[in-house]
């Protein structure tokens, strides 16, 4: 499985959720049997726990996960109602911010604010985890400890297809 297999597959879930992290799902719907507020993950996740991010449609800021909302749940109402398509691009905005381009008209990026924020991943088939952090890039499966993790020069990231 190859970061490239991303793209071009359709988005099947959108989420806000606590401390406004962003979750957005793409490919098959994988159900699972978890007790969690989704009943079914993307076949590739990208998203970020803690990091700024914002959504763009048409070159007009749309929402971001620093909004002045009441709640997490608000947010997540507006997210919910994005069309946003499947990924053509995803692309370092500069060391430490990215930048997801979408087939139409739409863009999220992911900033990564502080030393200890991890300002971006990808969780993919077979347990596999890529993540962006002011140290840079890490690969590994998102099965096992942080520590198994590898450093990994995506700082070219491949533009879709």
């Amino acid at each position: 499985m190859v970061l490239s297999d991303i793209f071009g597959k359709p988005c099947c879930r959108q989420r806000v959720g606590r401390e406004n992290s962003l979750s957005l799902g793409f490919g098959k719907k994988i159900f699972h049997e978890k007790n969690l507020i989704e009943e079914f993950y993307g076949e590739w996740e990208i998203g970020c726990f803690h990091s700024s991010w914002r959504i763009i449609v048409n070159n007009v800021i749309v929402c971001g996960g620093n909004d002045d909302v009441d709640s997490f749940d608000e947010l997540n109402e507006i997210v919910a109602g994005i069309e946003l398509g499947s990924i053509s691009s995803i692309k370092m905005i500069n060391d430490f911010d990215v930048c997801v381009t979408l087939k139409n008209a739409t863009s999220v990026e992911f900033f990564c604010l502080s030393k200890s924020d991890e300002a971006f991943h990808i969780y993919g088939p077979d347990k596999m985890f890529i993540g962006l952090g002011s140290d840079g890039w890490t690969i590994g499966r998102s099965d096992l400890p942080s520590d198994n993790l590898a450093s990994v020069d995506f700082s070219y990231l491949v533009q879709g297809k």
